[in-house]
């Protein structure tokens, strides 16, 4: 057998290394004693603006969750960024027109059976008084009327028209308005409402010669008005919910061995938020062997950051001297 086969060689070898060696592990253990790690447990929460009496260094990652408050609260802002949502309905706007349409068709029949019945049905669908039921006795003022009213809320409903109170009420600045497959932003007081219609109305009498006759104007006007601009709550609340929906359930997320205070900084709300949810995760995990993993990680954490040091030594002694 060779000498490096030995039993008595290979003993020497190995305790020559450990010699070598050993001034490492003994560093290792002291810069633990006078530097201890950070501590990971914790014995309570400090409140906010109070000064830590410890640095604290999470061994593992974990997550910080939002309140259920907090949720709502940021799904509430989220929702608020939602431009209300109205539509244009063509099914108001063809009831407005189908009810003019009717009433003088009404008319008609009813002058057909005298002064009498044409009064009643005047009087009853519309309101009107007895000078204005006498101009619509007269055909032609009445079929030139028909003409002017139909046209005019034709034009007026399909551009739009709202009713005041919804629109007064309405706390946005901004709307989208859809019509069919479009949707554009528009300014909220852009959009017409009963009052301006009825300044409209007002103007479009010019027309019409006789005073009665524009007075009826208003008035039919007034009562087969339907809006044609309303709000669409479906759309609106389901794009509101969508928003509150969205909010990241995770508030922050901490990676292990990060720092989570250092001893003497004051408690901020984040570093609390972190500190609840570490104690909370301490609890959940359990803590009975927290402090063996924390110091055999830290002599090992020692251990290799020193012997990058002392293979230089070594390595320097060898070749060196």
């Amino acid at each position: 057998m060779s000498g490096d086969s030995n039993p008595s060689s290979m003993a020497g070898g190995i305790a020559a290394h450990a010699v070598r060696w050993a001034p490492l592990l003994v560093t290792a253990l002291l810069t633990y004693v006078l530097f201890p790690p950070p501590a990971g447990v914790l014995t309570g929460v400090p409140v906010v603006g109070k000064l830590a009496d410890r640095t604290v260094v999470t061994p593992f990652p974990f997550q910080v969750r939002k309140s259920t408050d907090e949720i709502a609260r940021e799904g509430e802002s989220r929702a608020l960024t939602v431009q209300p949502v109205y539509r244009f309905s063509p099914t108001a706007y063809d009831s407005a027109l189908s009810s003019v349409r009717e009433f003088f068709t009404e008319l008609e029949r009813a002058q057909a059976q005298g002064p009498e019945m044409l009064r009643a049905v005047a009087a009853t669908r519309v309101h009107l008084g007895p000078e204005e039921t006498r101009y619509l006795a007269d055909s032609t003022a009445r079929r030139e009327l028909q003409e002017v009213v139909t046209h005019f809320l034709a034009e007026a409903l399909s551009r739009g028209v709202a009713d005041a109170g919804v629109i007064r009420s309405e706390v946005s600045r901004q709307v989208a308005l859809r019509r069919n497959e479009e949707e554009h932003l528009v300014p909220r007081d852009s959009i017409l409402t009963f009052a301006d219609l009825m300044e409209e109305a007002e103007a479009a009498g010019i027309v019409v010669t006789d005073p009665a006759g524009q007075r009826t104007l208003r008035r039919l006007v007034g009562a087969f008005y339907h809006p044609t601009i309303v709000p669409d709550l479906p759309v609106t609340s389901s794009r509101r919910e969508e928003l509150r929906a969205s909010v990241n359930p995770v508030k922050y997320i901490v990676r292990s061995g990060e720092r989570l205070i250092g001893v003497g900084q004051p408690i901020t709300e984040e570093a609390r938020d972190k500190l609840n949810a570490f104690h909370d995760e301490l609890r959940r995990r359990g803590t009975d062997d927290l402090w063996l993993r924390s110091t055999v990680g830290a002599l090992l954490y020692n251990t290799i950051i020193l012997s990058v040091f002392w293979l230089l030594i070594l390595f320097y002694r060898r070749w060196c001297c």
